[in-house]
Parts: C-alpha cells; sequence; structure tokens
C-alpha cells in the first residue's frame, strides 16, 4: 500500500521486532509529535516502528489497508488512532486472530 506515506521510523535495536503505528492523517502537527514519540520509544526499547497514515481523515479504505499490511508485515502490535472504531472491526479483528496486539487511541489530530 502506497498511501503517501509517512514511512518507517526505527529505533537502534530493532531485535525485538517491529511495532506499527497507524494514525488518522499525514501532515498534522499531533500526529507527527506522536510519530516522534513513537521513534523514541523504540530507540529506548529495541523495537522498530512503522508509522503511516492516510492522506486525509476521509480514507477509511487506506486506513483499512494499512492495517492488513502490519499483519502481513507480522508486527508485534499494532498502535491506531481509527478513523472510524466500528469500520475498522473486521481488520482488527484479523490482527487479533493473527496474535498481535491492538492499542486504540481516540485523540483528535
Amino acid at each position: 500500500v502506497s498511501a503517501g506515506c509517512s514511512g518507517f521510523g526505527f529505533g537502534t535495536g530493532g531485535s525485538k521486532g517491529t511495532i506499527a503505528v497507524i494514525v488518522k492523517s499525514q501532515g498534522v502537527d499531533y500526529w507527527d509529535t506522536l510519530h516522534l514519540g513513537a521513534n523514541d520509544a523504540a530507540a529506548e526499547t529495541g523495537y522498530d516502528v512503522y508509522y503511516d497514515a492516510p492522506p486525509t481523515e476521509a480514507d477509511l479504505s487506506i486506513q483499512e489497508a494499512l492495517i492488513r499490511k502490519a499483519i502481513d508485515m507480522q508486527v508485534k502490535a499494532i498502535v491506531i488512532a481509527p478513523l472510524d472504531a466500528e469500520s475498522l472491526n473486521d481488520e482488527l479483528a484479523l490482527a487479533s486472530q493473527a496474535g498481535i496486539p491492538v492499542v486504540k487511541g481516540t485523540a483528535e489530530g
């Protein structure tokens, strides 16, 4: 999936695996700050971060595809700020079935 992605941010170790951080949209200061914090935490804990978002908050299908991509990557966890929590239930259930913990946030960005 290429959503005009924000791309990868990597921690220093990476030996523990990758955490996916999927937010609501690109180019928003709030999400950019969260991205920096995720990279800092990754550097401290030895995880890599896969960070991505749809170009706008109107792109629910892209957020769904990003969840599926994270599942295919066999990430260790998914942290998501869902555009629409109800519409993402199927994708998040697939993550759970794959044994991937999901952390949902509700902050406005």
